[in-house]
C-alpha cells in the first residue's frame, strides 16, 4: 500500500490559500469556506484583504457578516441605503465597530444620509484611503459645517488617488469657499454643474495625480 499523501487543498501553504481568497467574495469566504473545517477557520482568521461589498447582500447574510467580519482585515467597504436596502448603513454603524477599520484603502457609500456620512468619516481611519466615493441622498443643515470640514480635509489626504463627490451644489460651493482647493484633474462631470468653475486652484505635484469627479446636482 502506498504511503503517499493524497493531494488536498488543506495541504496548501497559507499564503497560497490567501491568494485563492483574493478571487472570492467575502460572503463565500466567511459563509461557505469557513465552516468547512477548523483549519479553514484558522486560515481565514488571518486573511486581511477582505472586500466587504454589502450593497446587494440579503438581510440574513448581512447580519452574519457583521458578526463574523474582523474590521481590521477589511481593505474595501461598500455600503448602500438603496430603497431595497433601507437602513443598512444605520444597522452597520450599530453592529460593527467603525474605529476598528484601520486598513481601509477604498470606501464607497451609496445613497447615504449626511449625518451618516459624518458619523462614518469621524470614526474610520481616512488617512489610509486611496479611493473614496459617495453620494448624499438626504441632507441635514445641522451637519453642514461638519460635512464641509471633513470633505475639505479629505481633498488634502496624501494617499488619496480617487475622490468622487455625489453632492449638491450648495455643499460643494461651501467647500470651495472654505479654503483653496488643489485639483489634479477632473473626471467628466455631468452638466449642469456651474460651481465647478470655482475650482481652479494650482495643480497638485506630478508625483500625486488625483482624479476628482463631481457628480453634483442643482437643488430645488
Amino acid at each position: 500500500m502506498s504511503n503517499d499523501i493524497v493531494p488536498s487543498i488543506e495541504t496548501l501553504p497559507v499564503e497560497l490559500l490567501h491568494r485563492i481568497f483574493d478571487n472570492l467574495d467575502t460572503e463565500t469566504i466567511l459563509l461557505s469556506v469557513r465552516p468547512v473545517s477548523r483549519l479553514f477557520q484558522s486560515v481565514i482568521n488571518t486573511y486581511n484583504r477582505y472586500i466587504l461589498d454589502l450593497k446587494l447582500i440579503s438581510k440574513s447574510n448581512f447580519y452574519l457578516l457583521c458578526r463574523l467580519i474582523n474590521p481590521q482585515n477589511v481593505i474595501s467597504l461598500i455600503l448602500s441605503n438603496h430603497e431595497q436596502r433601507l437602513n443598512q448603513i444605520d444597522l452597520f454603524m450599530l453592529l460593527v465597530p467603525l474605529r476598528q477599520f484601520i486598513r481601509l484603502r477604498s470606501v464607497t457609500l451609496l445613497d447615504i444620509n449626511e449625518s451618516q456620512l459624518n458619523f462614518i468619516l469621524e470614526r474610520i481611519n481616512i488617512n489610509s484611503l486611496t479611493s473614496f466615493s459617495f453620494n448624499i441622498k438626504k441632507y441635514d443643515d445641522k451637519h453642514t459645517k461638519t460635512t464641509i470640514s471633513l470633505l475639505s480635509s479629505m481633498i488634502t489626504l496624501s494617499n488619496l488617488r480617487k475622490l468622487v463627490f455625489g453632492i449638491n451644489v450648495e455643499r460643494l460651493g461651501a467647500i470651495n469657499k472654505g479654503r483653496p482647493v488643489k485639483i489634479g484633474r477632473f473626471g467628466p462631470p455631468p452638466p449642469p454643474c456651474p460651481i465647478l468653475s470655482g475650482f481652479g486652484g494650482p495643480l497638485l505635484p506630478p508625483g500625486r495625480p488625483v482624479k476628482i469627479v463631481f457628480r453634483c446636482k442643482l437643488s430645488g
